[in-house]
């Protein structure tokens, strides 16, 4: 009977991990109610009219953002969104909560905050936008956000499909199957922290450019980042349950 609630507490912990997970994965896939307010980081901009033309008061910042009425794709050059969200599998950028454009979902999506925001902005703005922000900035190197992301993806999809893995393994009353459970927990906890480290550290290098008490450009920590955090937790948990439940049981 112990070894039935061991391995019964351990599959739940995996079963919830890997459900968790899938919403985290689709995150900005679209902006329909659920993906659109689950993100890794959200990029708010809404600020940066309002700044640039206290710097420059002789010149109009009226075509600096979208219109909401006529959104064009992303990265076409006719404006800003008023924030942009990235989650595991795309981005998207808002004018409102239910007015936004999003990129085409794949595997592997890199965060490149700066480069978003030069693709959207008109070209007469260029320069005074490149000049408030650092060259040398975390923000601004696109190279480091974009490799950085791209290897914590795989991290987390790894870690994301061992968790399940691990869940079905441990649904087969066997030891080895037990065993086998145990093993691909302590990959899924292995991939998924070192992951979530990694988009933590990113947040934490890119926060930098919100100086101010009313900053130009705002970063915000997501949830997804933190639902990613919860799934290695619980996986965590289920890896001793599942080496007791291999370690005991009998037919």
């Amino acid at each position: 009977m112990r070894g039935e609630i061991c391995v019964g507490a351990a599959s739940f912990f995996t079963f919830a991990a890997s459900v968790i997970m899938v919403f985290a994965h689709i995150g900005q896939i679209n902006p329909s109610p659920i993906p659109r307010v689950l993100s890794m980081i959200r990029l708010d901009v809404s600020n940066l009219g309002n700044t640039l033309q206290a710097a420059n008061r002789n010149t109009s910042y009226s075509a600096l953002y979208a219109s909401t009425t006529n959104l064009t794709a992303l990265g076409s050059g006719a404006g800003l969104r008023n924030h942009y969200d990235w989650g595991l599998l795309n981005s998207c950028g808002y004018m409102s909560s239910n007015v936004a454009n999003c990129n085409t979902t794949a595997l592997g999506k890199t965060f490149k905050p700066f480069d978003a925001i030069l693709s959207d902005l008109p070209s007469q703005y260029q320069a005074q936008v490149n000049a408030l922000v650092p060259a040398g900035s975390s923000f601004a190197s696109s190279d480091y956000t974009g490799r950085l992301t791209q290897a914590a993806f795989w991290l987390i999809f790894i870690g994301s499909c061992s968790a399940l893995i691990a869940f079905i393994c441990g649904v087969i009353p066997n030891r080895l199957a037990f065993l086998g459970a145990a093993v691909w927990a302590i990959i899924s906890a292995i991939a998924l922290a070192v992951g979530a480290a990694i988009w933590t550290a990113v947040y934490v290098k890119v926060k930098a450019i919100s100086t101010g008490s009313n900053p130009a450009i705002t970063v915000h920590f997501g949830n997804s980042i933190i639902l990613t955090w919860v799934s290695f937790a619980l996986v965590t948990l289920s890896i001793f349950p599942y080496i007791i439940s291999c370690c005991t049981f009998r037919r």
